[in-house]
C-alpha cells in the first residue's frame, strides 16, 4: 500500500498534462529546500519565482520597487488573521486596488501578480512533499502537493491511500484544516501565510475527492462531478476534480469569476462555485454568443437551497471580465420584498454597484444603454387600477393600462428569482413588453408544470437542471423527512397516536364536511377554531420539545390564515408553560429551565387601513424583536432573545426564506406544486450537526405526495419524492447501519458482537466480548473506521429518538457508545469522541456510562495524573492494565519528545521491544512499565534540567547528551557561541523569521561559525554541511519559540 503510488504520483501525471511543472521529492521527508526552489524550508513561497513574476508582469518598476512589493506579496499583513489576510490578498488578484507610480510617466498602475487575461504569461508550478517549518515549533507540515502560480501558493492538495482508513477523504480535509490553523487548536498547528492566496484545497484518496477553500469547514468541502464541457468517461473523482479546478485556464477563471467570500453567523469563509453553478454560467455564456433572439432565453431549475442566487452573481461577474459581452445591461427581477433584500446582499458577490428600482417613475432609469446591474419588484410593471374597489365589486371589468417601452436594446440580460411565480400575468406581459429585444432567464428552485413544458413557456427550455437528489448526494442540502400526524398518515407501528388529527386534503367525508359548516359556519373557521389549533398546539410543543430542541434547531409554524397565526402564538405559549411544568414535576429541572427560554413570533403582513387591532399588534412585536434576524441565530444560553424558536407565518417567509438552523415544518395548511416545494425547502438548508430536514404534516398534504406534484412531469415528480422519505424509512435504514457496526467486529475474528450490541447476555460473556472489542481498537485507523460507521447509525437513531420506532436500538446505542469511551481513554485519543452525535443520543451513552462509572466529561488520564492509578483500577484483566499502561507511556513519551525533551525518545523503542519479549505475559510486562513509569515520574519530578537545544542539537550529531556528559558541556559552549554569533546580524528581541535578507544572513554566519569550531570542538568533529543546516534551522526555531513565549 502507497499512498505516493497510488494516489500521488497519478495525480502529479495529470498536472504535467494539464500544463503543470511538476518537481516530484518522491515520498520521503525532503532534506534539501533548493529541490523545491527554495532556500529555506520556512518559506511558503517560492522565492525567485515571484519575484521574477513581479518583475515580468510590472515591466515598469524599479528593482526597489519590486523588492517592496515582493516583501508585501510574500508576507502580506502578518500581524491579522487568516481571512482578513486572505480578504486583502483576493482583492489584490481580483480588483484594481494595489497601485504604484510609473517613475518614468508619473503615472499609477496597477500592480499585478498573476495575468488573467493571458494564462501564458504565468508560470505553473506543483511541488509535492512540500515541507514547511514553523517557527518557534518543533514540528512542521508538509502537504503532499502545492499548486503555485508565479510562486504564489494557490492550491493544497492532501491525498490518502483509498484504504489507509474508513473516511480518507475526511480525514485529508482535517489535515488541511490543520496546516491552515482552522481546527481551534489552543497553539499553532500549521501555516497561515500558505493559504493567504489560497484559491482552493482538495482531499482525494482517486476514487473520492472533495474540495473547499479558505476557513470552509468539513461541511463545505464538496464532490465535483460533472467535468463540463468534458465527459465523465472512466475518470475517476480524482480526475474528475483535477480536471475541472486546476486546468491552468479553468483555476485562473475560478480565482477571478467563481469565488466569492461569504459569512455565516458571523464567521466569514471562502467559497467556489460548485460544479452546478459553473456549468450554468458557461452554458448560458455560450448561449448569448452563439444564437439570437429568443433562442438566448432559458430556464434554470437548481433546487431550493442549492445557491440559484449565488450563481447569478457568478454569472454577471463573469459577464463583466468577457469582452464581446461586458456592455450587457443586467436587471434583476423579484416578486418579493424579503426576495429584494436578500438578492440585494447577495448582489454584493457581483463587485459592482447595483441600482435599486424602488418606484414605477425609477423605471426611466433602465432606458440607458449604460451596463450596469439594476434590481427591481415586478409589480412595479403593472400600474395601479384607478377604479374604485366598489366600482370593481360592483361589477366593472379591471383596466390594466399596457406598459411602454422602456428600451429595445438586444444587450440587456434580465434574470428572473423564482421564475415560476408573478410572471405569468399582466406584470409578467409588461415585463417583457417593456424590453422586447432582452435575454430572459428564469432561476427555480421548482420545476415547470407540464403546461409550461408543452407550451413553449415564457421562459424556454431548461438551461441546466440540478435536482433535489443530486443536491442530497452533493450535501449542499440534507435529505428531508415527513411524519404524517393525521389519522390514516401516521406511522402505522408505533404503539398509538396521542392525539388524532383529521385528513382535511382527501380524509373528510361529505358528511364531515356538512357538520363541520354546521358547527363552525366554513370550512375557514374550522381551521381557525381555538379548539383544533391549541390541540394541534399541544402536539406540536411536546414534539418540538422531546425531538428538535434537544438538538437545538428551531421550527416553522405554517398557518391557515393571519387569524390562525395569531391564535397558534397564543396557544404555542400556553403549551410550553404546560410542558415546562411538566418537565420540573418530573425532575427536570435543567431541561425545564432551558424550554422556558422558548418563545414564539409570528410574521405576517399589513392588512391596510382596517388592519384589526390583533395583526397591528403582532406586526409591532415582531418587529421589536426584530424577530427574523433573531430567528436566524444559534442558541446562547447567555442571551435569551436567541430562544426565539417559533416562527409562525400563513404567506410570508414559506419561499425565499433562507435560515439553516431551521430543522422542521409543522403544516397545517393545504399547499401543492411550486408553494409546497418551497415550503418544504425551508428545512433542508445544511448546518452543523443536522442531518435532515422535517416536515410534520397535520393536514394531511403528504397522504399522496404524488397527488401533490401531479402538476409536474413524471420525471420531475421522481427527483422531488427521491428526496422526500417518511421517517419510519429510518428504521430499516438503523437496523442496516448496526448491522456493519457487527460486521466491522466480526470480520476481525470477534464473536458475540451481535449479542453484546443487542443486550442478549445469557448467550455470551459481556464483558469477555467487551473487552475485545475495545483491542480491536487499538490502531488508529481502526477507531477512525468504526467512528465512521458509529456516526452514520447514531444519525439513524437520532432522527428516531424519541419516537417507540426507536426502542430495538436503545441498547446497542449505549453499549457502542461505551466501547468508544473506553477507547478513548485507554489508547490517549483526545479527538475520539461522541461530541460529533445529536444531544439525544449523547444523552442515551452518557446516562450508560455513568451507570458504569466513567466520567462523561473526562480526558485521556495522563501517566503522571493522580487518577490514573484508579483508571488501572477499573480495568477488566492484567491484559487490559497493560494495555492502558502501555499508550499511557507513548503519551506521556510524545508529549516531551514535542516539547524538545530527547530524554523521551529511548521509551518508545523500549516500550515495543517489551511488547514483544513479553507477548501474553501481562503481568511481568505491567511489572516492566511499572519501572518506566517510575522513570518518567522521577524525571518529571526532579529538579535537574532538561536540556532541551542541546539534546536536540545532540541528536542530529548522534550523541545522547544524558549518557555522555562530556559532549552535553562541548554542546552548552557550542550554544554560546551561536549566541554571539547570532547577536551580530540578529539582536535579541529580532525575530528571524519574516525577512528574508535578514535571516539568510544569519544562517550563513551560523553555518561558518560552525564550520569554524569542527577542529576545536570535538562534537563537531565530523559535521557535515546537511547536519550544519539541521544545527542551524534548530536553533533558529528555538530561539524564535522562546522569543514567542
Amino acid at each position: 500500500m502507497s499512498e505516493y503510488i497510488d494516489v500521488e504520483k497519478p495525480l502529479l501525471a495529470q498536472l504535467v498534462g494539464l500544463g503543470w511543472e511538476t518537481i516530484d521529492q518522491g515520498e520521503g521527508v525532503p532534506t534539501d529546500p533548493s529541490v523545491s526552489l527554495r532556500s529555506s524550508f520556512t518559506q511558503h513561497f517560492v522565492p525567485e519565482v515571484l519575484k521574477a513574476a513581479i518583475k515580468r508582469l510590472n515591466p515598469w518598476l524599479t528593482s526597489a520597487q519590486v523588492d517592496q512589493w515582493f516583501d508585501k506579496a510574500s508576507n502580506l499583513l502578518p500581524e491579522k488573521g487568516l481571512m482578513e489576510r486572505h480578504e486583502a490578498a483576493y482583492r489584490w488578484l481580483t480588483s484594481n486596488e494595489r497601485v504604484d507610480m510609473d517613475e518614468a510617466t508619473r503615472e499609477y498602475k496597477i500592480v499585478h501578480l498573476i495575468d488573467f487575461d493571458e494564462p501564458t504569461n504565468n508560470t505553473y508550478h506543483a511541488i509535492n512533499q512540500f515541507k514547511i517549518d514553523l517557527p518557534g515549533q518543533l514540528k512542521g507540515i508538509r502537504p503532499d502537493t502545492v499548486l503555485f502560480i508565479n510562486g504564489l501558493a494557490v492550491v493544497v492538495i492532501e491525498s490518502k491511500h483509498p484504504t489507509a482508513c474508513e473516511s480518507p477523504v475526511d480525514e485529508g480535509i482535517e489535515q488541511i484544516l490543520r496546516y491552515s490553523n482552522q481546527r481551534g487548536s489552543k497553539t499553532k498547528e500549521g501555516c497561515e501565510s500558505l493559504f493567504v492566496f489560497n484559491a482552493l484545497n482538495i482531499s482525494t484518496c482517486r476514487e473520492q475527492a472533495k474540495y473547499g477553500a479558505v476557513c470552509a469547514t468539513s461541511r463545505h468541502y464538496y464532490t465535483w462531478r460533472d467535468p463540463f464541457p468534458h465527459e465523465v468517461g472512466k475518470l475517476n473523482q480524482q480526475e474528475i476534480l483535477i480536471l475541472s479546478t486546476c486546468e491552468p485556464k479553468r483555476l485562473l477563471d475560478l480565482i477571478e469569476n467563481f469565488s466569492a467570500i461569504v459569512e455565516e453567523d458571523g464567521f466569514k469563509y471562502k467559497v467556489v462555485a460548485r460544479y452546478q453553478q459553473y456549468r450554468t454560467v458557461i452554458k448560458q455564456i455560450a448561449r448569448l454568443r452563439g444564437t439570437k433572439g429568443r433562442g438566448r432565453n432559458g430556464t434554470v431549475w437548481h433546487t431550493t437551497g442549492s445557491g440559484k442566487s449565488i450563481t447569478m452573481m457568478f454569472l454577471v461577474r463573469k459577464l463583466r471580465r468577457t469582452a464581446d459581452l461586458k456592455d450587457f445591461k443586467v436587471i434583476l427581477v423579484v416578486d418579493r420584498i424579503d426576495l429584494e433584500r436578500q438578492l440585494k446582499d447577495t448582489a454584493k458577490l457581483a463587485h459592482e454597484t447595483i441600482t435599486r428600482i424602488e418606484s414605477r417613475s425609477e423605471l426611466n432609469n433602465l432606458k440607458t444603454q449604460t451596463a450596469n446591474l439594476n434590481i427591481v419588484m415586478v409589480h412595479k410593471f403593472i400600474e395601479a387600477s384607478s377604479q374604485t374597489k366598489n366600482q370593481l365589486l360592483a361589477g366593472a371589468v379591471p383596466f390594466v393600462a399596457p406598459q411602454e417601452i422602456l428600451n429595445t436594446s438586444d444587450r440587456i440580460l434580465i434574470m428572473v428569482d423564482e421564475a415560476h411565480r408573478s410572471q405569468g400575468g399582466d406584470m409578467g406581459d409588461n415585463l417583457l413588453n417593456s424590453f422586447p429585444n432582452a435575454v430572459l432567464v428564469g432561476f427555480t428552485g421548482t420545476p415547470l408544470l407540464k403546461d409550461e413544458k408543452k407550451t413553449s413557456s415564457r421562459f424556454g427550455e431548461y438551461i441546466d437542471i440540478y435536482t433535489p437528489k443530486e443536491s442530497i448526494e452533493d450535501g449542499t442540502t440534507v435529505p428531508l423527512r415527513y411524519l404524517g400526524k393525521t389519522v390514516s398518515t401516521a406511522i402505522s407501528k408505533r404503539q398509538s397516536l396521542t392525539r388524532e388529527f383529521e385528513n382535511l386534503v382527501s380524509g373528510v367525508s361529505e358528511e364531515d364536511k356538512k357538520r363541520i359548516v354546521q358547527k363552525y359556519g366554513t370550512f375557514d373557521a374550522y381551521l381557525e377554531s381555538e379548539e383544533r389549533i391549541q390541540m394541534i398546539a399541544d402536539d406540536i410543543v411536546e414534539h418540538y420539545a422531546s425531538s428538535v430542541f434537544p438538538n437545538r434547531f428551531k421550527a416553522q409554524i405554517v398557518t391557515s390564515s393571519k387569524r390562525a397565526a395569531h391564535l397558534y402564538r397564543l396557544a404555542v405559549e400556553k403549551a410550553l408553560v404546560r410542558e415546562v411544568t411538566r418537565l420540573r414535576d418530573s425532575g427536570y429541572s435543567h431541561e425545564a429551565g432551558e424550554l422556558a427560554k422558548v418563545y414564539a413570533a409570528v410574521v405576517i403582513s399589513a392588512d391596510g387601513t382596517n388592519e384589526e387591532s390583533w395583526v397591528t399588534e403582532e406586526r409591532q412585536r415582531t418587529r421589536e424583536m426584530n424577530a427574523i434576524e433573531t430567528f436566524k441565530q444559534k442558541f446562547k444560553v447567555a442571551e435569551p432573545k436567541t430562544y426565539l424558536s417559533f416562527l409562525i407565518v400563513c404567506d410570508m417567509l414559506i419561499t425565499g426564506f433562507d435560515a439553516p438552523i431551521e430543522q422542521v415544518l409543522y403544516l397545517d395548511k393545504i399547499l401543492k406544486e411550486h408553494t409546497l416545494l418551497q415550503a418544504i425547502a425551508r428545512a433542508n438548508r445544511v448546518a452543523e450537526g443536522k442531518t435532515h430536514g422535517l416536515i410534520v404534516d397535520y393536514i394531511g398534504v403528504f397522504e399522496n405526495l404524488a397527488r401533490a406534484f401531479e402538476m409536474y412531469e413524471e420525471a420531475a415528480q421522481k427527483q422531488i419524492l427521491d428526496g422526500i422519505e417518511n421517517i419510519e424509512d429510518e428504521v430499516p435504514k438503523a437496523r442496516a447501519r448496526l448491522t456493519l457496526v457487527t460486521q466491522f467486529f466480526e470480520k476481525r475474528g470477534l464473536k458475540g458482537v451481535y449479542e453484546f450490541l443487542h443486550q442478549q447476555d445469557k448467550e455470551i460473556d459481556p464483558e469477555a466480548v467487551q473487552e475485545t472489542m475495545i483491542q480491536v481498537l487499538e490502531k488508529q485507523d481502526a477507531r477512525e473506521g468504526l467512528g465512521q460507521l458509529a456516526r452514520l447509525f447514531f444519525q439513524s437513531v437520532d432522527m428516531l429518538l424519541p419516537d417507540p420506532l426507536a426502542n430495538e436500538f436503545k441498547p446497542a446505542v449505549k453499549r457502542l457508545g461505551g466501547i468508544l469511551a473506553i477507547a478513548k481513554l485507554r489508547y490517549q485519543e483526545r479527538t475520539s469522541s461522541i461530541s460529533w452525535a445529536g444531544r439525544k443520543v449523547r444523552e442515551l451513552i452518557n446516562s450508560h456510562l455513568v451507570a458504569i462509572d466513567i466520567d462523561v466529561a473526562i480526558e485521556p488520564v495522563d501517566l503522571l495524573d493522580a487518577d490514573f492509578a484508579k483508571l488501572l483500577g477499573k480495568q477488566h484483566g492484567s491484559r487490559a492494565v497493560a494495555s492502558t499502561m502501555q499508550h499511557a507511556i507513548v503519551k506521556r513519551a510524545r508529549i516531551g519528545i514535542e516539547q524538545g525533551d530527547t530524554w523521551y525518545k529511548p521509551f518508545l523503542e523500549q516500550v515495543e521491544s517489551l511488547i514483544e519479549r513479553y507477548d501474553s505475559h501481562w503481568d511481568e510486562l505491567i511489572e516492566k512499565f511499572k519501572e518506566i513509569e517510575s522513570q518518567i515520574r522521577n524525571h518529571e519530578g526532579s529538579d535537574a534540567p532538561k536540556y532541551i537545544l542541546e539534546g536536540n542539537l545532540g541528536e542530529i550529531l548522534g550523541v545522547n547528551v544524558y549518557e555522555n556528559p562530556e559532549a552535553l558541556l562541548q554542546l552548552q559552549e557550542l550554544v554560546k557561541g551561536m549566541e554571539e554569533q547570532r547577536k551580530k546580524t540578529l539582536p535579541d528581541g529580532s525575530s528571524p523569521y519574516g525577512k528574508p535578507i535578514l535571516e539568510k544572513e544569519t544562517k550563513t554566519g551560523l553555518r561558518v561559525y560552525l564550520f569554524s569550531q569542527n577542529k576545536s570542538n570535538p562534537v563537531l568533529s565530523d559535521m557535515g554541511m546537511e547536519q550544519a543546516n539541521e544545527i542551524v534551522n534548530f536553533y533558529l526555531k528555538h530561539y524564535a519559540d522562546q522569543l514567542a513565549k
